[in-house]
């Protein structure tokens, strides 16, 4: 019988018939699948990755598991473990790209250099005040 696609992990790894290092190995392996997966299809969701590739991800897997001396599984546990995995996978590689982006300053942000005047800022009492007192300080070549 098929595993149903809202399945627990627990019933998912009984009906793999895999313990609980097997199981650990397992996740392991379709953690590092997913990774490569998005690699290949970054906009892709697990039910829309083409079918070969679905099979290569089973193939890979079975074969790694295989490695390790654990059993190998259907492709109803691939298809569970992998729409999760490739989710998961998709926002861990969108977190990382946002904290990798260095964000440059609006234009409206930044004081406009040499012409004495100031930029679009929104009020700011302390900044402005400390602005104020620079403007009234006598300047260094004694005017």
């Amino acid at each position: 019988m098929p595993l149903r696609k809202k399945a627990t992990a627990e019933e998912a790894r009984a009906a793999a018939g895999l313990n609980g290092a097997e199981w650990h190995s397992f996740y392991r392996i379709t953690r590092e699948e997913a990774r490569k997966v998005i690699e290949e299809y970054p906009d892709l969701s697990w039910t829309k990755t083409p079918a070969f590739v679905k099979t290569r991800v089973l193939n890979s897997v079975n074969v790694q598991l295989a490695s390790e001396q654990a059993p190998a599984v259907e492709l109803d546990i691939i298809m569970w473990r992998m729409a999760t995995a490739i989710r998961d996978a998709q926002n861990w590689a969108n977190r990382t790209a946002r904290a990798h982006t260095v964000e440059t300053p609006s234009p409206s942000l930044v004081l406009v250099e040499n012409t004495g005047q100031r930029s679009t800022l929104p009020f700011d009492p302390v900044r402005d005040q400390q602005l104020e007192a620079q403007e009234k300080l006598p300047s260094a070549s004694g005017s």
